[in-house]
């Protein structure tokens, strides 16, 4: 017992702590290496959607429970009495709240493996993607990737395996008072450990996400993404529901566009960007 516990004070929290600082550093590194991706925004192009409102709804509630399971299983770990003292009444509403957004984080966390698994499965051009490492290290030239690309996919099932394993383990130091001293010790240490790489690998995706792709944030706003953003990060994706037509693809004119066109000259301008994409899906 006093091994493992040792093992998690003198060991896991500086590992851990040096973990979260590399990230952070290795974020700020590659913004300022290669900076973010810019694609030109191509102004009344139309619109794909991307996401439906269930997905977003779930990816809301799963990242705003990870943010309180987060800060709660920060200071519990390295017992930060200021922070819980300034931001709780007491431990235990503190430990309540963790369990309720755990409880959240679970739910979530299984409804996305049921509604993401299929879009998370590998394909053959993902090897291309990994190759050129989505293009984020300076590769030049499409880079393609269905719905999620490669880093994506991987990125699900790295927090659908974590994401399982720390579930089971916290329900287990929830009726802790079942096992021995020792089991709870190795328990807490080894929920400990998948939260701190958890943690260490949001906040990559987070930066992935916005910083790195700017703009990139307001799929989780309304679910859409224009034609262009979506032909040039997700190429494959973009083919299939060309062809498909299952998504809602809505095309759009700005009222500076269309401002003093008779109404014949806006219905024919309506049409030419569909036309236009039909084009270049024959070539």
């Amino acid at each position: 017992m006093f091994e493992i516990n040792a093992i998690h004070q003198k060991i896991l929290s500086p590992i851990v702590s040096f973990l979260i600082i590399f990230v952070i550093f290795m974020v700020t590194l590659h913004y300022h290496r290669f900076g973010p991706k810019r694609i030109p925004f191509v102004y009344g192009s139309g619109e794909v959607k991307r996401f439906s409102f269930l997905e977003r709804a779930i990816h809301l509630f799963r990242l705003i429970s990870f943010a309180f399971l987060a800060l709660t299983g920060l200071i519990m770990a390295f017992n930060w009495h200021s922070w819980q003292n300034l931001l709780f009444a007491s431990p235990k509403q503190m430990l309540d709240v963790h369990i309720y957004m755990g409880i959240v984080f679970g739910v979530t966390t299984l409804m996305g493996m049921g509604l993401w698994s299929k879009d998370a499965l590998f394909k053959a051009y993902d090897k291309v993607w990994m190759k050129m490492s989505g293009g984020y290290l300076g590769a030049k030239g499409e880079v393609p990737a269905g719905r999620f690309n490669a880093g994506q996919k991987m990125f699900y099932w790295f927090t659908t395996i974590f994401g399982l394993l720390i579930i089971i383990t916290g329900i287990l130091l929830i009726i802790k008072y079942q096992f021995q001293l020792s089991t709870i010790c190795l328990l807490s240490t080894i929920h400990n450990l998948i939260a701190f790489i958890l943690i260490a690998g949001v906040l990559a995706h987070a930066y992935l996400g916005t910083i790195a792709n700017p703009g990139t944030w307001r799929v989780l706003v309304d679910g859409y993404v224009t034609k262009t953003w979506a032909k040039h990060h997700h190429p494959n994706w973009y083919q299939e529901v060309v062809k498909s037509k299952k998504q809602d693809i809505r095309e759009e004119m700005s009222e500076a566009q269309t401002e003093g066109l008779p109404e014949e000259k806006i219905k024919e301008d309506d049409t030419e960007p569909e036309n236009k994409d039909d084009s270049e899906d024959n070539k």
